[in-house]
């Protein structure tokens, strides 16, 4: 069974509001143009070169000096960026949080890093979750205090 494709439209940020919903496929035919305001602000706009280039350059900075790199993943909240970071030589992608970590492993990152505390009980409940999902997955977050590391 396949997954349903993703219908993007006026429901996210960055979609024109009047805007019928799409499939991936269809949006190049739109001939959007941002300076033209065919799009709603704030919007990111990504030059490809300038990405290409920081992934190099990024990943020679790491290889040259035996670093190991989980970029941030909240601030895109981007599969495709995580994938292309990944292919680059990242070890894993890191998170804020447990839901954003879990989008990341719907998207099939493979290592997660939660740069906090988790103590919650939803929270520690949904990572064994998504453990129970993909068996594959690793996961790992920050403790500060032994008394934590008892209480989870």
């Amino acid at each position: 069974m396949t997954a349903p494709r993703p219908v993007f439209g006026p429901h996210l940020k960055g979609f024109p509001s009047a805007g019928a919903p799409l499939v991936r496929e269809q949006i190049p035919a739109q001939g959007w143009n941002l300076l033209r305001g065919d799009l709603p602000l704030p919007l990111a706009v990504l030059k490809q070169s300038a990405l290409r280039h920081n992934l190099h350059w990024m990943r020679d900075f790491c290889a040259q000096r035996a670093l190991h790199l989980a970029p941030h993943g909240k601030t895109s909240m981007s599969p495709e960026l995580w994938q292309m970071q990944l292919d680059a030589g990242a070890w894993g992608i890191s998170f804020a949080t447990v839901f954003q970590a879990a989008v990341g492993a719907r998207h099939r990152v493979p290592v997660l890093l939660i740069a906090n505390q988790v103590i919650q009980r939803a929270e520690l409940d949904a990572l064994a979750a998504l453990h129970a999902e993909r068996p594959d997955l690793r996961s790992m977050f920050l403790v500060d205090a032994v008394g934590q590391v008892d209480a989870i």
